[in-house]
């Protein structure tokens, strides 16, 4: 093999192995990306609640998105939450007829029992925009595993 050859192929090498142990080293995992500048406007301006509904997109209440604009750190944490609180519950069937697994199901599920009212200062229908904001922006492969549509051609 010429020198010329080799030295590319090195530095080809080279670069493989030094990007794949900085991205071990920096945790991250592309198929997972967390997105939390997405998660922070979704949850201060517009929530798309087809991500829990086969509703249209709403805008939030003012004072929702006021008091998650002034609380960027309450609401990163609480999305953090209730991606632990999926990331607990078993993996969903293909197809649920039920809608057990269905994610405003799971969202609703969540919010029953997780005491939002003592930590953020939200509506029913900003928690559910939080919820659903984390679920699209912070965990969407947990997510993907964990919530079902109640027929094949559902999200």
């Amino acid at each position: 093999m010429p020198q010329v050859g080799r030295g590319v192929l090195l530095l080809g090498v080279t670069l493989v192995v030094v990007g794949t142990t900085l991205a071990a080293a920096s945790g991250s995992d592309v198929r997972n990306a967390r997105d939390v500048q997405g998660f922070a406007a979704y949850v201060t301006h517009t929530a798309d609640f087809f991500a829990t509904t086969r509703a249209t997109s709403t805008i939030l209440p003012d004072p929702d998105q006021r008091w998650a604009a002034e609380h960027p750190e309450a609401m990163l944490a609480e999305g953090d939450r209730a991606c632990e609180w999926l990331n607990e519950q078993p993996n969903a069937p293909d197809v649920d007829p039920d809608l057990s697994y269905e994610t405003h199901a799971l969202t609703l599920r969540y919010l029953s029992g997780a005491d939002l009212d003592e930590r953020v200062d939200q509506t029913h229908l900003g928690q559910i925009g939080l919820v659903a904001g984390a679920w699209e922006y912070l965990c969407r492969n947990t997510r993907t595993v964990k919530t079902t549509p109640y027929d094949a051609d559902g999200d």
